[in-house]
């Protein structure tokens, strides 16, 4: 018994720790974000999920770099490990827009998960619909995506998706 409460002890402790790692490493990546000249604003910033993962929830995010592309959201959590809270994964909820200087697309997932590191990204999502501002949609079934960026302006990607289905305006 003593054994088993010096456990419980022990990991309660490990999540709390991580939970503050966690908060910094977030703030690092906001800090980092605005000194590249992006914006980045939000509501709210709450960690919980206690005992399990940690689990940040971001409220009416917007994450911008101006001029280029702007993404904002009702919800984004942000998921990480209690044994690596460094590694931080991105899973928006909830209506999303993406503003392009082209185009601006209106994107709804059922899950989705963003993994962002140094000059390396990964994507994986299910029933996310997307959808732009003259009435065409992409809806997929689940897709995952990996990219890497070695140079500025190269990028090599591979990515594979299943039940895609496009509709023009016209349907």
């Amino acid at each position: 018994l003593a054994i088993g409460v010096l456990l419980l002890v022990g990991y309660t402790v490990l999540w709390f720790y991580g939970k503050g790692i966690m908060r910094e490493e977030i703030d690092n990546f906001i800090g980092d974000q605005e000194a590249y000249g992006n914006v980045v604003t939000y509501d709210q910033k709450e960690i919980r999920g206690f005992p399990i993962a940690l689990r940040a929830q971001i409220d009416n995010f917007r994450w911008a770099d101006p001029g280029n592309w702007d993404w904002s959201g009702e919800v984004l959590n942000i998921i990480a490990m209690p044994t690596d809270p460094t590694r931080l994964i991105f899973a928006p909820r909830g209506p999303q827009e993406i503003i392009l200087p082209e185009n601006e697309l209106n994107i709804t997932p059922n899950d989705l998960r963003v993994g962002i590191g140094n000059n390396k990204y990964s994507a994986e999502g299910t029933e996310v619909l997307i959808r732009t501002a003259d009435n065409q949609t992409l809806s997929l079934g689940s897709f995952k995506a990996n990219w890497l960026s070695e140079e500025p302006g190269s990028w090599v990607m591979v990515a594979s998706a299943r039940n895609v289905t496009y509709r023009d305006a016209d349907d």
